[in-house]
C-alpha cells in the first residue's frame, strides 16, 4: 500500500472543492464540519474563502486531514479521491548527433518551505532522480512536441535562444547540434544564447561546455546574474532589437519589437516547457552518470 501512495497517486494537488464536500461528510464535530462546508459554496464569499484557505496556501487533502482531525475519512475513500500520478515533462538537453543511443535531462530539484506554511514542498520527480543511486534504470518514455521546437532545418540561418535557469536544457542540445555539424565541415549560422543566473558560482548550468561551445564560434552566450533594473533592461531591448534586424530569425520584426517590450511573451516565444526533441531514434534507457564523468 506504501508503494501505491508513493509511486501511483498525487498526494500534493490541492484539494479541490469536490473532495472538500466528501471530507465534510465524514466529519464528526460540528464546527469543522461547517468550516469545511463553507470552503464548498459557489457564492462569491464561498469561492473567496476557497482561494484564500486552501487555493492560495496549496493546501492538500492530507494537509486538510491535520487541519481538521475529527474528519474519519476512509481509507478507500481517501485513495478513491487522489488523482493518478501524472508524467513529468522535462526537455531533452542533447543532440543525438552526439550519441545516437544516449540522451540526458537537466533538471533542478525542488525543495522549499511549503506555501501552507506547514514542513517543506518537495518535488515529486525532481527529488526521485537526486535520490537515485549511479547506474540505477529510469523507465520513461521521449512525446513529440505539440508545437515545432527545435534547431532551424537549415544550419546556416542563424539561431537566438533565450533560457532561464533550466530553460536552457533544450538549448544545450541545439547547440550540441550545431557543434556536431560544424566538426562534419558543415557551415552553421550564428548561435546566440541568452540565459540568466541567480549566482554564477553555483548555477552557472554546463558552464565548461557554454564556455567551450563560444570559444568554438557560438557568439554571445551570454549570462546575466543579479543586476539593477535599471541598468540590465534597457540594454536588453536595444541588443535584442539589433539582433533581430541583423539575423532575421522571427518573422517579423513588430512580433519582435513587442515581444521584447513584454517579457512574458519572450517566455511564450522561447522559454515554454516543452518535450525534448529526439528525431528518429528509438526511446533510449536512461541510466544515472556522475557529473563529469566521461559519458555525462
Amino acid at each position: 500500500m506504501l508503494g501505491v501512495l508513493a509511486t501511483r497517486v498525487e498526494l500534493q494537488d490541492v484539494a479541490t472543492r469536490a473532495q472538500l464536500a466528501t471530507l465534510a461528510e465524514h466529519t464528526q464535530d460540528a464546527p469543522q464540519r461547517e468550516a469545511l462546508l463553507a470552503l464548498t459554496g459557489d457564492d462569491d464569499a464561498g469561492q473567496a474563502r476557497y482561494r484564500e484557505q486552501v487555493f492560495v496556501p496549496h493546501k492538500s487533502i492530507l494537509d486538510l486531514l491535520d487541519q481538521f482531525p475529527s474528519c474519519a475519512l476512509p481509507f478507500e475513500v481517501f485513495l478513491d479521491l487522489l488523482p493518478p500520478m501524472r508524467p513529468r515533462y522535462y526537455s531533452i538537453s542533447s543532440s543525438p548527433l552526439v550519441a545516437s543511443d544516449t540522451c540526458s535531462i537537466t533538471v533542478g530539484v525542488l525543495e522549499a518551505l511549503a506555501r501552507s506554511g506547514q514542513g517543506r514542498f518537495k518535488g515529486i520527480c525532481s527529488n526521485y532522480l537526486a535520490r537515485l543511486s549511479i547506474d540505477a534504470t529510469v523507465y520513461g518514455f521521449v512525446r513529440k512536441p505539440t508545437i515545432p521546437f527545435r534547431p532551424p532545418d537549415n544550419p546556416h540561418v542563424p539561431m537566438i535562444m533565450v533560457g532561464p535557469g533550466t530553460g536552457v536544457a533544450p538549448f544545450r542540445g541545439f547547440l550540441q547540434e550545431r557543434a556536431a555539424l560544424k566538426q562534419r565541415g558543415v557551415p552553421v549560422g550564428e548561435s546566440m544564447l541568452f540565459f540568466g543566473c541567480r549566482d554564477p558560482l553555483q548555477d552557472f548550468l554546463y558552464e565548461d561546455e557554454m564556455r567551450a561551445f563560444e570559444a568554438a564560434g557560438s557568439r554571445g552566450c551570454s549570462r546575466s546574474s543579479r543586476a539593477s533594473p535599471t541598468n540590465r533592461r534597457p540594454t536588453c531591448r536595444r541588443r535584442s532589437r539589433t539582433i533581430a534586424r541583423t539575423c532575421g530569425v522571427c518573422s517579423s520584426r513588430r512580433r519582435w519589437s513587442s515581444s521584447v517590450a513584454r517579457p512574458r511573451a519572450w517566455h511564450r516565444m522561447f522559454v515554454r516547457p516543452l518535450p525534448g526533441y529526439f528525431r528518429s531514434v528509438p526511446p533510449p534507457r536512461l541510466t544515472t552518470r556522475k557529473p563529469g564523468s566521461p559519458d555525462w
